[in-house]
């Protein structure tokens, strides 16, 4: 049983929301940075925003790293199998999109937390969709990984 696909759809979606998250805390930092929104006492930024900006770094590397290797691992076990059934057919790649997952998931934080900063109001009416659009994401690769180690 295959469960995914490698095609360039799913590659495609992960660089336009790698591309959104990054350009988006950008904007989100510079903004900050730019208006010298005043920082409470107690709001220690720079130690949090380094280690949130440390993890997306790591996750978006996972990703890549991830990618590679079962492309690789892909090429070796492609020419071995018999390949008479489905021509297409590629290992799946439940690591590729839990690497995916994790790294939207530490992106997005990074995200609603520069937004907390700008404004408590503007991190919940994106911080709510994007809780939910993570929720469902995660749910659905741990649901189809399971599946397919289950089958």
């Amino acid at each position: 049983m295959v469960c995914w696909t490698w095609s360039w759809k799913p590659t495609l979606y992960v660089i336009i929301m790698h591309t959104l998250i990054l350009s988006s805390c950008i904007a989100a930092f510079l903004y900050i940075k730019h208006t010298k929104i005043p920082l409470d006492r107690h709001q220690y930024i720079w130690g949090l925003l380094v280690l949130l900006i440390v993890y997306f770094n790591m996750a978006c590397t996972s990703v890549v790293i991830t990618w590679v290797c079962e492309r690789v691992c892909d090429r070796d076990s492609y020419s071995d199998s018999d390949s008479s059934d489905h021509p297409n057919e590629r290992k799946p790649l439940g690591a590729f999109f839990l690497a995916e997952c994790l790294s939207h998931g530490f992106g997005l934080a990074l995200l609603v937390f520069l937004l907390y900063i700008i404004s408590p109001k503007l991190a919940l009416c994106v911080g709510i969709p994007a809780a939910v659009y993570f929720i469902v994401a995660t749910v659905c690769v741990c649901n189809c990984v399971f599946l397919c180690i289950s089958a």
